[in-house]
């Protein structure tokens, strides 16, 4: 017995098989390569666009904004307002929501503005948010009117921000806060005066 003959049936069979094994590792090495540079590939750009959605931010840049975050935190206990200011705006024009400290940076740019008594600023902060966060923004005006002892306009707001957190889960560590103004406006209410004690 001796070699099989090769027919034209067995090399087309051959190819076909060697192609079918190329064509295979082609696809693996594809879908592991995207995967690793998942969504910064073409593929993951285009879907984050068609979803209307903004890409994260890479893992040096979110180190980068966190450093620039806690560089403002320190200048916010130093009372270095105009250097923090100057930081978390920094932040809020390049950081999404899905940076880590994105609502400390509204909350801090609030204070900041109510401390200079820029209210109108303020104002435009919150009017900003609601465009990219709708239940935070609505827990930042209230907490501003319940500051500015306006109860009615506080409960409207943290009434709305707590109804809209049930559903959408967006208050996180804040909601005790909102949980906690509410009570604080109807133990207020009840006092004879109806003022804060």
């Amino acid at each position: 017995m001796g070699k099989p003959i090769k027919t034209p049936q067995r090399q087309s069979a051959g190819r076909r098989k060697l192609f079918l094994t190329i064509a295979g590792i082609l696809i693996a090495a594809t879908a592991i390569l995207t995967a690793i540079t998942w969504p910064y590939n073409p593929i993951g750009r285009g879907i984050y666009r068609l979803l209307g959605k903004e890409l994260p931010p890479t893992r040096s840049e979110e180190l980068a904004n966190i450093k620039r975050f806690l560089s403002a935190r320190r200048k916010l206990d130093k009372k270095d307002y105009a250097a923090a200011f100057n930081e978390l705006e920094y932040l809020r024009t390049r950081a999404g929501t899905s940076f880590t400290f994105f609502k400390e940076v509204y909350l801090y740019l609030g204070y900041i503005y109510e401390i200079r008594g820029d209210i109108a600023g303020e104002e435009q902060l919150y009017r900003e948010l609601a465009g990219k966060d709708r239940v935070f923004a609505r827990f930042m005006e209230g907490l501003y009117n319940f500051h500015h002892n306006h109860p009615t306009e506080a409960r409207k707001a943290l009434d709305e921000a707590i109804a809209l957190d049930n559903r959408l889960n967006r208050l996180g560590k804040y909601r005790p806060t909102a949980l906690k103004a509410l009570e604080r406006i109807d133990k207020d209410a009840s006092r004879p005066d109806g003022r804060k004690p």
